[in-house]
């Protein structure tokens, strides 16, 4: 069977941090991520399996996840258009990368939160299609 895969495109996401989907279209924070692989989803959602017994004395299988907000970002995101801040010095700092967006004030850490969650959203969901 050949599949026609749905990892040839980049895509973009808009946050609504900030009323962001309400400013003006070329103002918009844009979040540029590439599309899930089976490759990337293991990376960022690493699973341990461990055995432990019972109370009947059976051993049972129990499954943990390590969530870590900054590895699902770096793994997907591959440019940020449109968000910046006033450094301490009065310098306007452009984030254009994740690791320029975890080095950004406080503030940013909402907006992180949303990000994380549309794309925990996106890699739950293609595990749900499969079951």
């Amino acid at each position: 069977m050949i599949l026609q895969p749905s990892i040839t495109k980049s895509r973009i996401f808009i946050p609504e941090w900030m009323e962001n989907k309400d400013a003006n279209t070329d103002d918009q924070i844009r979040i540029h991520y590439r599309p899930v692989t089976v490759k990337i989803k293991e990376r960022i959602f690493p699973r341990e399996f461990t055995f432990g017994k019972g109370a009947d004395g059976e051993m049972t299988p129990s499954m943990a996840i390590k969530i870590d907000r900054k590895k699902y970002l770096d793994e997907l995101v591959t440019k940020i258009e449109n968000l910046g801040y006033i450094s301490e010095d009065g310098i306007e700092i452009k984030v254009t990368s994740v690791a320029q967006l975890f080095e950004g004030p406080v503030e940013f850490d909402t907006l992180i939160d949303e990000i994380y969650a549309f794309f925990s959203e996106l890699v739950t969901s293609r595990i749900n299609e499969k079951n």
